[in-house]
């Protein structure tokens, strides 16, 4: 499954990359469709990790944090290329 996300975002934002500079020509922001939905992408990877990390991580909370963060992180920075 890991492979098949590792796969899937970077051709997303390759995409959405080609769709952003294609609006900015036009003047335009992106649509909001394709915002809300891009969001709710990343809100479901950070809940599929959040998940993954209470069934690994147990009662170890620090390491849990360090691994959302990190996570969290990577996506904001991913996400913000496309704002």
């Amino acid at each position: 499954m890991f492979d098949k996300i590792t796969v899937a975002l970077p051709a997303i934002e390759e995409y959405v990359s080609v769709l952003k500079a294609q609006s900015d020509k036009r003047g335009q922001p992106l649509p909001l469709r394709l915002t809300m939905a891009l969001a709710c992408v990343y809100v479901d990877l950070i809940q599929f990790c959040q998940e993954i990390c209470k069934l690994f991580a147990g009662k170890r909370g620090m390491r849990r944090a360090i691994f959302l963060h990190s996570i969290a992180m990577n996506l904001t920075i991913q996400y913000s290329i496309w704002i």
